[in-house]
């Protein structure tokens, strides 16, 4: 199963540990347990697994994104 989708490092010492960056800036994760990281222009989150549901509880939906891509190009907010 694939821990990793972009650029970055997960250490060896890393269990149950997946990352998500959708950024060209690389990432690393050292020395850290069942937990989630996920990155993209319209923020960043580093959530321990059993607490992830909660995000629901902090994001405001009605915000829309930060950064769309559209065919002819990308816009940022």
């Amino acid at each position: 199963k694939n821990r990793q989708i972009g650029k970055g490092i997960i250490s060896d010492d890393c269990d149950n540990t997946h990352l998500i960056n959708e950024i060209d800036i690389p990432v690393s994760i050292l020395g850290l347990s069942n937990i989630v990281v996920a990155v993209s222009p319209d923020g960043i989150l580093v959530t321990d697994k059993s607490a992830s549901p909660k995000i629901k509880n902090f994001i405001n939906f009605n915000q829309g994104p930060m950064y769309e891509e559209r065919k002819w190009g990308w816009v940022r907010i």
